[in-house]
């Protein structure tokens, strides 16, 4: 029946956000207790920051077209974060970034009449996809550039000792 569906949506959509909640606190505990250096960007916030932002808009049950505009801080942080991490792999990384970044915004700029007036059943499908999946797709990219960042602070750390 019609209700046992919708219980059972809300109740994989409530498991997921906790489930992404409690990946975001994971990945930004170490950034979180990192203690700031006197008169220095603090940059150790500004991708948990920006992953929070992203999923406090994305895991409302309601989130309308021209909440697209919070994702334009976060998609300036991943660019500014990718460029800023040291390696021999940061212009593959920054590659990578400025692509999601590119295709996010393809995905932001599509026409609302278009999504609207789709001629066919595939169309519509598509659009409807299309308007929610940047949500993830920066999550997941944010998410990812955080993972990175851990990863080479751990490395940077053992060289130490």
């Amino acid at each position: 029946s019609h209700g046992a569906w919708v219980g059972r949506a809300v109740l994989v959509s409530t498991l997921l956000s906790i489930v992404l909640i409690a990946a975001i606190m994971w990945l930004s505990r170490q950034p979180a207790a990192a203690p700031s250096r006197p008169g220095s960007i603090d940059q150790d916030v500004d991708l948990p920051f920006a992953l929070v932002s992203v999923a406090s808009v994305w895991l409302n049950p309601v989130a309308w077209e021209h909440y697209n505009a919070t994702l334009l801080f976060p998609l300036g942080v991943a660019l500014f974060a990718v460029w800023r991490q040291p390696g021999r792999m940061r212009l593959v990384w920054s590659g990578a970034t400025t692509a999601l970044v590119l295709f996010v915004a393809w995905l932001l700029s599509i026409n609302m009449y278009e999504k609207n007036h789709a001629a066919t059943v595939a169309a519509k499908r598509w659009y409807i996809t299309a308007n929610w999946l940047p949500w993830p797709i920066l999550l997941a990219g944010l998410g990812v550039l955080m993972w990175r960042r851990a990863r080479l602070g751990a490395g940077a750390a053992a060289q130490r000792t």
